[in-house]
This record gives C-alpha cells, structure tokens and sequence, in this order.
C-alpha cells in the first residue's frame, strides 16, 4: 500500500480542486487526438525559441475561455 502526501489526507474536494489548479485540463491550447488506438493530448501554445510546451503542468498562458 503506498503512503500518500500529506496534503491528501484533507477534504477531498479540497484536494480534488488543488489537483486541478495545477493542470492543464480545460485550457483552450490543449488538444487531444486519438492515433493508432491511443489518446495522445498536446499543448499547442509554442515558446519563444519555436519549441511545444510540455503538457500537464499549467504554465502563465493559461486560458480557459472565460472572459
């Protein structure tokens, strides 16, 4: 059995909600496309050298269309 973070011992929509804080799931530059029968899921926002971000943390350019 593995031992958990602390963190993960409160309420868990406390814990849910800080989990999603930190991803990129909704933002409108993640794109998400299915190739030889696996999900692959992307970040289409480039950085300044030209290079794709790497998905999953969320960065500044955040944007989940509100507003």
């Amino acid at each position: 059995m593995a031992v958990l973070p602390s963190y993960c011992y409160r309420d868990p929509a406390v814990v849910y909600e800080q989990n999603e804080a930190r991803s990129c799931k909704g933002c409108i530059y993640e794109k998400s496309a299915r190739l030889m029968g696996t999900t692959h899921t992307v970040c289409t926002k480039l950085l300044p050298g030209g290079k794709r971000r790497q998905h999953g943390r969320r960065c500044q350019s955040f944007n989940d269309g509100e507003k």
